[in-house]
């Protein structure tokens, strides 16, 4: 009897190819059922590859607004936390400082004038908030802080008003300072541009800018209202008539000021609401553009797990089957 082994060679290379196949689609369909993806993009899209790769260039251009839209929400959001904490910190002090002149007498206009000293602080440091290395109210100039400390601003102010021509009245001094654009409010305490940054986001084709900065009208009122307060004795002597106008502009400056900050308060709550239309429009685009996707190119990834298990299975058969020819011999087959 003549034995040769040329069958079972061939049976061996056939389960051997089998075997890796099985292998190959196991890969295939194991990175399917974690992506929910057709591996074979051209299969699954029938040769319509071109329109496949324009609908993912559309998700990820959503995708990536809306992340821009979250930066942009959290920079309005301080914004107007900003503002609202510059609003917040005079609490009133104008109401207080009219009393105060009015019938409370030189001490209680001190008291005043060292508060607003000190307010003066607190408002500068919310005004120099910022988002990361960006200072949000310097415009184009966002890497350095749009207002100088309070004791810069009232030592320049002090010196600029006793420097001034004899026979300008302080309020004349204070006009040129804080209103033109050469004084020096504009020249040596703000420091960002005169001009707006980058449009926060685009509401269609339209950019929406986030137009503030600490040169605004409202801003600068303020601050001139709280440096005026504070270094009012320092301009006349107390309880003069000249140190009562002055005191009383400083009131009046606040009062401006603080108005004017609610206003724009309220235009940045019309802003965020833009914002939050055309976050959800996007949010509705991606919603949509997934959809399609993923009936072009998607896996149900329950189906592919199934698939998974019963490659698995056929695996191991595979594995069982080729070890057992492997092991055959003639001294296997005489036993």
């Amino acid at each position: 009897m003549q034995l040769n082994g040329y069958a079972d060679l061939l049976g061996i290379s056939t389960r051997s190819r089998l075997t890796s196949a099985l292998k190959a689609r196991m890969d295939v369909t194991q990175k399917e059922a974690v992506t929910g993806l057709r591996d074979d993009l051209t299969m699954a899209t029938n040769g319509r590859t071109g329109a496949a790769h324009t609908l993912l260039k559309a998700i990820n251009s959503a995708q990536d607004s809306q992340q821009h839209h979250g930066l942009a929400k959290n920079r309005l959001q301080l914004t107007q936390h900003s503002l609202r904490s510059s609003r917040e910190a005079v609490n009133g002090l104008d109401t207080r400082a009219l009393v105060a002149l009015e019938g409370l007498g030189i001490s209680a206009q001190r008291t005043l004038s060292s508060e607003a000293e000190g307010v003066l602080g607190s408002v500068i440091s919310s005004l120099n908030a910022r988002q990361g290395p960006r200072y949000l109210l310097s415009g184009t100039n966002t890497d350095s802080p749009p207002v100088a400390s309070a004791e810069t601003f009232l030592d320049d102010l002090r010196a600029v008003i006793s420097a001034s021509p004899e026979g300008t009245s302080a309020k004349a001094a204070l006009d040129m300072y804080f209103n033109d654009p050469a004084g020096g409010f504009e020249t040596r305490i703000y420091s960002g541009s005169k001009t707006s940054g980058t449009p926060l986001f685009h509401d269609g084709n339209a950019p929406v800018p986030l137009d503030v900065r600490a040169n605004d009208p409202a801003i600068r009122d303020t601050l001139r209202g709280l440096a005026t307060l504070a270094i009012a004795e320092d301009l006349a002597p107390a309880g003069s008539e000249e140190h009562a106008d002055i005191y009383r502009n400083g009131i009046e400056s606040l009062a401006s000021g603080q108005g004017g900050l609610i206003t724009l308060e309220a235009d940045t709550g019309v802003v965020a609401q833009g914002l939050d239309r055309v976050e959800q429009r996007t949010q509705f685009e991606i919603l949509s553009l997934s959809e399609a996707w993923q009936s072009l190119a998607g896996r149900d990834q329950f189906e592919a797990a199934a698939e998974l298990k019963q490659l698995e299975v056929a695996l191991q058969s595979s594995y069982t089957i080729t070890a057992r020819l492997a092991g055959l011999s003639l001294v296997n087959f005489i036993r």
